[in-house]
């Protein structure tokens, strides 16, 4: 277990930050980002600020701004028509949360949400939207902007296409079986049809022959009818013929 000595490099250093009133910032690198939040940016519009420990900022004074937000990076302009960013407010591992509302009658603002960077709300920073939608709009895209909260989301994502993954093979194995059992029902459809077909024709050879053995039969049958019928007139009109030779 470490001791208590060894988070006195980390004390320092949190004293020695709290110190300071300013740091170094490549401010290249932020206007290129300005640019940035210009065109791919998550949310703007105008805020009132008031709060926070800028030197030009009073504590009870709402100075209105064009903020604009993109990725975890605030950038507020003097206007929106203003090309180059007054400053800027690193969002990592801010809280964001609704203002309590209050009288207006005191000047106050309404649809009021504060940032801060302590869980107790210390040195917050108050925020004052056109609209209360606005307002719930600014909070949401600023509490969804930390790039831990979007690890853990990426992690979710990850975790939702695991599982989706798993049951997409599940599934291609289920359709090739299902594919297969198709194939061999199919297969299995063909055969019986050809003895299907096979057993037509052999149904209609046999009832061909048998109406021909029928038609044989009767037309027998008349013939012989015929042949006595023939007889009888043969052997009356001898009989005529044989009456008339004797008279």
């Amino acid at each position: 277990m470490a001791s208590s000595d060894s988070w006195l490099p980390l004390k320092s250093l949190q004293t020695m930050l709290m110190n300071r009133s300013s740091f170094k910032v490549n401010e290249e690198h932020l206007l290129n980002l300005a640019i940035k939040a210009r065109l791919e940016n998550r949310e703007c519009g105008y805020l009132s600020r008031r709060g926070g420990q800028e030197p030009s900022s009073s504590p009870n004074k709402w100075q209105s701004k064009w903020f604009v937000l993109y990725q975890n990076l605030l950038f507020y302009y003097e206007n929106v028509n203003s090309t180059k960013p007054q400053g800027v407010y690193f969002l990592e591992s801010c809280y964001s949360t609704r203002s309590p509302t209050k009288n207006t009658k005191d000047g106050e603002k309404l649809n009021c949400f504060t940032i801060s960077y302590t869980r107790d709300g210390r040195n917050a920073i108050e925020f004052a939207a056109e609209s209360e939608t606005d307002c719930q709009v600014w909070i949401d895209c600023i509490q969804s902007c930390s790039y831990n909260r979007l690890l853990s989301v990426k992690e979710e994502l990850e975790q939702k296409y695991l599982h989706l993954s798993q049951v997409y093979e599940s599934e291609a194995k289920a359709k090739y079986q299902y594919l297969q059992q198709v194939e061999e029902l199919s297969t299995e459809v063909r055969q019986l049809r050809s003895e299907l077909s096979r057993y037509r024709r052999q149904h209609h050879l046999l009832r061909a022959k048998s109406i021909a053995e029928e038609d044989s039969e009767e037309i027998r049958k008349i013939k012989k009818v015929q042949s006595l019928c023939r007889g009888w007139l043969y052997r009356q009109r001898w009989k005529r013929i044989v009456e008339e030779y004797i008279r």
